[in-house]
């Protein structure tokens, strides 16, 4: 009997930590980045997930493949050009005519090799499609600037949503494939590849901390609407890794003599805590140019540094208030601006 109680208890432990532990895609991710497209979709789709054993292992080759492929077309953006929806006039053949514009569209964006948002969104669905895997494409709201705190952001993009064993899964092979550097008028300069895990399979409160779907289907999956608005300014580079306990909300009621305490949840050191805000801003601590960056000593002397408790990878700290005009605060993680928050003295 006791044999028998130490033989189930170790399958048991077995069971629940392989289901608990995160999956290992290094042998996927290596042999979709190897697949070439020649020409046929669906042979490519056949060949790329072959291996596969499971749903879930073949929508990671076909992302892992999409965003390893698919350069964002930046510079289609910088004309302020967008893709054509489709529209069918007079409900005639709607169907027929809608697979027809998005094999032409799927085709151009094989051919060149390039896409924006909704470009990715129907190549990872239609490689879903092809091996039975269903996927959804969702239009809605992004955030990416620290102006949008209060506000929806961008109607201006597209994601993907899987349906695996009961479970919707979320994922946007866009911000996964890379990132554009931008000039100071907002411009995108050019396109650099930088794989981010943490756009496949991000969960809802993770991922609607700057995406929110337009569809109200999807919008029960994203949390409440106003909250969204209320976001606090993260800098898209430091989402994966950082977290804020508090403050939750991004616009914060205040009057002098608060104290505000603030509770940040970060996977990586900081050495150098700052705030700026519209009283006062430590001044920039270097000048750049084309090849290098420049310290400025006289402008270091000038810093003024936030004491923080640093304990289980929470970054705690306070920040008391001196004025009624208080209208944001900023916090600087080694000199760069990482978190907004917005401030209002209404009713107070």
């Amino acid at each position: 009997m006791k044999i028998k109680s130490i033989i189930f208890f170790l399958f048991y432990f077995t069971f629940v930590f392989s289901q608990n532990e995160t999956p290992n895609y290094s042998t996927i991710d290596s042999l979709a980045r190897t697949v070439e497209y020649k020409g046929d979709l669906y042979q490519l789709t056949t060949e790329l997930t072959q291996n596969c054993n499971t749903k879930l292992e073949k929508a990671r080759a076909i992302f892992i493949w999409v965003t390893h492929s698919i350069k964002y077309d930046y510079k289609l953006i910088n004309k302020n050009k967008k893709t054509k929806p489709f529209r069918c006039r007079n409900n005639q053949n709607c169907d027929a005519k809608y697979v027809k514009w998005k094999n032409k569209y799927i085709n151009k964006t094989l051919k060149s090799k390039k896409a924006i948002c909704h470009g990715y969104a129907t190549l990872f669905k239609q490689m879903c499609d092809y091996v039975g895997i269903q996927s959804s494409i969702i239009s809605g709201y992004t955030k990416k600037s620290h102006s949008q705190i209060g506000r929806m952001g961008s109607l201006n993009h597209a994601w993907n949503a899987i349906h695996i064993n009961g479970e919707y899964y979320f994922l946007d092979p866009t911000w996964a494939a890379g990132y554009c550097s931008i000039d100071k008028k907002e411009k995108l300069l050019k396109y650099v590849k930088k794989y981010e895990d943490y756009y496949w399979l991000t969960p809802s409160d993770k991922f609607s901390r700057n995406h929110y779907p337009e569809d109200e289907f999807w919008a029960r999956y994203s949390g409440n609407k106003e909250d969204f608005r209320k976001t606090p300014y993260i800098k898209t580079s430091y989402l994966p890794h950082l977290e804020i306990i508090t403050p939750k909300s991004g616009i914060i009621n205040i009057k002098a003599g608060d104290t505000l305490h603030f509770n940040v949840k970060y996977n990586q050191p900081i050495e150098h805590l700052q705030i700026n805000t519209n009283i006062y801003r430590n001044p920039i601590p270097w000048t750049d140019d084309e090849t290098s960056r420049t310290w400025n000593e006289r402008a270091l002397k000038k810093q003024k540094y936030i004491n923080f408790k640093y304990q289980n990878e929470i970054y705690s700290f306070d920040y008391i208030v001196k004025k009624d005009y208080l209208r944001y605060i900023d916090i600087l993680f080694d000199y760069k601006r990482v978190i907004r928050f917005r401030c209002t003295n209404q009713g107070k």
